[in-house]
């Protein structure tokens, strides 16, 4: 799957229940896949759904998010079903959808050719 780059890093074409499509950053160091709120939205999940979690970011500081499930997320060919994704409020203003972490890539053998730009899946045996 080809990928589009924004500074050091790559954005992936994401589509989360068969038709909401979002362009998210794949973060290998994050453990969870997160979602923006406007994206939430967009597959009918409200701001009081699912269960209050704190989550670490980036910078160090906790923020709470909402855990909720979705049916599938598909990137490319590769999909995974039934699995979680946290809304983070502080993802509204980023200008992006979501952030694919490890709950996604780990489902998969993955690499992420730089110099082609282009994220590789291989389904885990």
């Amino acid at each position: 799957m080809t990928l589009e780059p924004i500074g050091s890093s790559f954005l992936a074409k994401v589509v989360l229940d068969d038709s909401v499509r979002g362009m998210f950053i794949i973060d290998t160091g994050a453990t969870h896949t997160i979602i923006s709120p406007k994206l939430a939205k967009k597959l009918n999940v409200g701001r009081k759904e699912g269960q209050s979690v704190d989550v670490m970011v980036a910078d160090g500081n906790t923020v709470n998010g909402r855990v909720v499930k979705v049916d599938e997320i598909r990137v490319g060919r590769a999909s995974v079903y039934d699995s979680r994704v946290i809304i983070l409020d502080e993802f509204e203003d980023t200008g992006l959808d979501g952030l694919l972490g490890m709950s996604f890539l780990g489902h998969f053998t993955f690499k992420i050719d730089n110099d082609e730009g282009k994220l590789i899946l291989y389904e885990k045996d």
